[in-house]
């Protein structure tokens, strides 16, 4: 995937923006390395299909995860919903006052290259 806007709003630089209208509040100049949600492009692209059952890809956990990506708004409720992995790996969409956990992703540059570990949780990617 590649990523076109990358400003994430957490590492604004005060200095080098402060004559850039509405950025004051905005960040909080200590995350150097964000770390967000997946989207749901990222749970397809990884395996994930709409309402069909997958425990064979690496998202697979067995749990509620939410992604970044928005569903569908139910007008007639008034409430919004978002897209999410369900415990059998099948993505669906869910109310936000729902109780899901969180499973964030890291974006790498191209280029970034792998110097070590299997991707294992005892023997994690080493990102050079």
């Amino acid at each position: 995937l590649i990523c076109k806007n990358n400003n994430d709003k957490f590492t604004l630089k005060t200095n080098a923006l402060s004559s850039i209208k509405g950025t004051n509040g905005y960040g909080n100049n200590a995350l150097n390395y964000p770390v967000g949600l997946m989207t749901a492009d990222e749970v397809v692209l990884a395996g994930g299909m709409y309402d069909v059952m997958n425990s064979k890809y690496y998202l697979y956990n067995g749990h509620y995860n939410w992604t970044s990506s928005p569903s569908y708004f139910h007008t007639n409720g008034a409430h919004s919903y978002v897209w999410s992995l369900n415990p059998s790996g099948a993505l669906s969409n869910a109310s936000p006052a729902s109780w899901q956990g969180a499973r964030p992703v890291i974006n790498l540059a191209s280029g970034t290259l792998m110097t070590g570990g299997s991707g294992t949780e005892n023997d994690p990617y080493i990102v050079g």
